[in-house]
């Protein structure tokens, strides 16, 4: 059974779009222009009867999702395809008008000679029947705009694009065998015009230029302007709200800052306190795009939390001294436990004299420790850490610590640091060992 997020059925839905969609465009063409499937038309036609008849088979050889449980039983998918899509697909596959047309025995260019113009005309209307695809084409599209190529307003603009100028061309096909196009020289210069018209009149321009002759003509006009009307409205604020939306993070940050600057003027804070918080926040949103880590992990299930912290904290276990050779359980276990912390340039982390409650990891920045007169001692910097002595010895602060400039880091609380050292004995050896000398040497904070 072919897995549903399988590469090959990914590149399959990519075939069948552009087949599906050439259909659609196809279809009506030939039947309002009435020319003949010979040459390469009819090589094209076979080509699409071909891939929708194969469309068939590979559905029943590709597992389902009910539910969110993957079914690959072939009899189960099987039920599953003949209750719902196999109607369709095998209407739209089945090559009726070709059928029926080679039947007779004779070439379609001369059918025309031989059945009468009503007949022909509803042979050739059998054509339609493939247009039931359609319904399959929104879904493929919908699926489609659920991957990850394009920013998904960028994704809904152009599906959006697509649809109206589908709906453009078989508008302007209609006007085109109502005969609203009498007097063109060529059958090209007829669809043109008639595509033109069509959009006039769904944009609600109407030149005026191209006017209907008879009631059916003033009757379609009337139920297109209907449909155009509505259209105009609905492609007015949809395209205003994609755009407006194309930048999704963009649009949420803006929407932050709107709500922190009416606080900052409501409450009348300080200039340089309100500098140093809209900085804070600038930091965010270059930084990683204004999103928060911690509440983002917070929505998923735990082993989905597990695999992404161990993602995007990768760069910081590969520096920390204390983790190498580290049991993996160990690992995971400090990785969802992490709790990340951003400190702003001159930000105290901890005061000397400070009970300690969390251990800290620099993940990117820079930070300085001060000794009791504020004196500078040392500068820790990417994949340091510090304040694992004060959780040791249940002792306060020997020192400060202060953000040189802007710093990621991830901080571990007592509870968690204790209940990680009992379990893992020979890690809590290695860091008192490390703690010891540390303070032996009173290089680093406690």
């Amino acid at each position: 059974m072919i897995h549903p997020a399988h590469s090959f059925k990914q590149a399959w839905e990519l075939i069948l779009i552009v087949v599906t969609t050439y259909a659609s465009i196809e279809v009506p063409l030939r039947l309002v222009m009435g020319y003949p499937a010979t040459g390469w038309i009819l090589f094209l036609d076979i080509i699409v009867i071909s891939i929708f008849i194969a469309d068939i088979f590979i559905n029943f050889r590709t597992s389902i999702v009910v539910e969110g449980r993957l079914i690959s039983d072939p009899r189960q998918v099987a039920r599953k395809y003949l209750s719902s899509w196999f109607i369709v697909d095998f209407l739209a596959a089945v090559p009726f008008d070709l059928i029926l047309i080679h039947s007779i025995g004779e070439p379609e260019a001369n059918l025309a000679r031989l059945i009468s113009p009503t007949l022909l005309r509803a042979l050739r209307m059998l054509r339609l029947i493939r247009l039931l695809r359609l319904v399959r084409l929104a879904q493929l599209l919908h699926r489609l705009g659920h991957r990850d190529f394009l920013n998904p307003a960028i994704m809904r603009l152009l599906f959006f694009g697509f649809w109206v100028t589908l709906i453009g061309h078989w508008v302007g096909c209609g006007w085109v065998a109502m005969g609203g196009i009498p007097e063109a020289p060529d059958q090209l210069t007829r669809y043109v015009r008639g595509i033109y018209w069509a959009f006039t009149t769904l944009t609600t321009v109407g030149y005026g230029d191209v006017v209907p002759q008879n009631n059916h003509q003033t009757v379609y006009a009337i139920l297109i302007m209907i449909v155009g009307a509505g259209m105009y409205g609905y492609i007015i604020g949809n395209v205003a709200h994609l755009l407006a939306n194309i930048d999704v993070a963009r649009a949420h940050f803006r929407q932050k800052m709107e709500t922190v600057n009416a606080f900052l003027r409501y409450r009348n804070l300080p200039a340089s306190l309100q500098e140093r918080i809209r900085n804070y926040y600038n930091y965010l949103w270059e930084s990683r795009l204004g999103y928060d880590e911690f509440s983002f992990l917070k929505d998923l299930p735990r082993s989905l939390q597990m695999e992404v912290a161990l993602s995007l904290n990768q760069d910081i276990l590969e520096k920390m001294p204390i983790l190498r050779g580290a049991p993996a359980s160990l690992v995971r276990e400090i990785v969802l436990s992490l709790t990340p912390q951003v400190f702003t340039p001159g930000d105290m982390i901890f005061q000397y004299g400070d009970p300690g409650q969390e251990m800290f990891m620099i993940s990117k920045g820079t930070v300085e420790v001060l000794d009791r007169e504020k004196n500078s001692i040392a500068s820790l910097s990417d994949g340091q850490y510090f304040g694992e002595v004060a959780l040791l010895h249940h002792a306060p602060r020997n020192a400060s610590v202060r953000a040189v400039d802007y710093c990621d880091i991830y901080s571990l609380d007592r509870n968690t640091f204790s209940e990680i050292l009992q379990r893992y004995p020979e890690f809590a050896k290695s860091i008192e060992a490390m703690a010891e000398q540390r303070r032996g040497g009173q290089r680093k904070p406690e």
